[in-house]
């Protein structure tokens, strides 16, 4: 079992710093950038509980054994680094970024989630089981995957939000996009009835006609009968 750690000891917090700070991202979504220094200390004692108790999934402490080797040790103080040494950070720093990757590709897929489940409440549904209803919800789902991968492609770019949800704002751009529906489907529906009720005028002008053809051919007979009766 990994040795244990003293949250009292500032070298250890040191050392250690880079795997709390992935550890409360991944396991518990919070940015410690936002935190006060209280919400910290309180963090970091949970941390080390959990840590001490051997609560931890295994790549934790695959990472910690790395930084409590002796060659990662020495880089805390301030000897010049061996080439060893750099070589040990540079692994311990790939392994960082490695999990940082995985805690932002489960990121996304939460979102994901959470936002086609908000798109299931708000948008018209059509038939459940219907052909339409399993489109509309593929093409939803599509949407909402496809935004977040393209975020994964530009992480440098990504903000606290993208990655973990802003609710509010993401009801908002459906709360529009709802209304953005409603209103080409009230405009579909007025262009339906302007072409019906043009239809029906085309309909009406060509019986129009057709009587006033009638009545003229009924007075040509009614003329040319009273010629032969004279």
């Amino acid at each position: 079992m990994q040795g244990k750690i003293n949250y009292k000891d500032i070298t250890q917090k040191e050392m250690f710093n880079e795997i709390f700070k992935e550890y409360v991202k991944e396991e518990k979504q919070i940015d410690l950038g936002t935190c006060d220094q209280d919400s910290v200390h309180d963090l970091w004692r949970r941390f080390v509980k959990r840590w001490n108790d051997g609560k931890m999934k295994s790549k934790w402490y695959s990472l910690g054994k790395r930084i409590s080797q002796p060659s990662y040790a020495r880089l805390v103080g301030p000897s010049r680094p061996t080439l060893e040494n750099l070589q040990d950070r540079r692994e311990l720093q790939e392994q960082l970024n490695e999990l940082r990757k995985l805690s932002r590709k489960s990121a996304f897929k939460s979102q994901a989630k959470r936002e086609t489940e908000l798109l299931d409440e708000i948008l018209p549904k059509e038939p459940a089981g219907s052909k339409e209803a399993m489109q509309q919800k593929k093409k939803e789902k599509r949407a909402a995957l496809k935004h977040y991968r393209e975020a994964s492609d530009n992480e440098e770019d990504l903000k606290e939000t993208d990655l973990y949800g802003d609710r509010d704002s993401f009801q908002s751009r459906l709360k529009q996009k709802k209304q953005r529906s409603e209103f080409r489907a009230s405009k579909r529906e007025m262009e339906r009835l302007e072409r019906d009720q043009e239809l029906r005028n085309k309909i009406e002008e060509r019986n129009k006609k057709e009587l006033e053809t009638i009545e003229k051919l009924r007075e040509l007979a009614k003329a040319r009968l009273q010629g032969f009766s004279s």
